[in-house]
């Protein structure tokens, strides 16, 4: 890791506070973005959140996989009445989230553009200091 301690990021409230399946996940994005040295400290909450979602989507995914997008639910005073399954809105937040999440780390080739132009910006405006100097 880039000059960060593993031991420490593995032993944040953050990451301690995830499952087993979501700590793969966080492991996952952490060793990718290391590979790309873009990884940061103050990102573990952020991976944190996207593990999270993840698995969460997963989860959303098989409910909707074994029930349907519409389930049936009893009413007492009516008889059964056809709903739209609740994990479908489950799974749409959570995607979402998962997406923009996985943007601002840079994942995806949106992510990885904004961080490049972020440098470019960043790296023209240090310019223009040392010109002004």
């Amino acid at each position: 890791m880039t000059n960060v301690d593993k031991n420490k990021v593995y032993n944040s409230g953050d990451y301690k506070s995830l499952s087993d399946a979501q700590r793969r996940i966080f492991r996952h994005v952490v060793d990718e973005l290391e590979s790309r040295d873009l990884f940061r400290p103050t990102d573990v909450s952020i991976i944190a959140s996207y593990s999270r979602n993840v698995i969460l989507a997963r989860e959303a995914s098989k409910e909707i996989e074994k029930r349907g997008i519409l389930i049936d639910e009893d009413d007492n005073y009516r008889g059964t009445k056809v709903k739209k399954n609740p994990a479908v809105e489950i799974l749409q937040v959570a995607q979402k989230a998962m997406e923009d999440t996985a943007i601002r780390l840079g994942l995806t080739p949106t992510g990885r553009k904004k961080l490049k132009d972020e440098e470019k910006v960043k790296s023209a405006s240090e310019a223009w200091d040392e010109r002004e100097d």
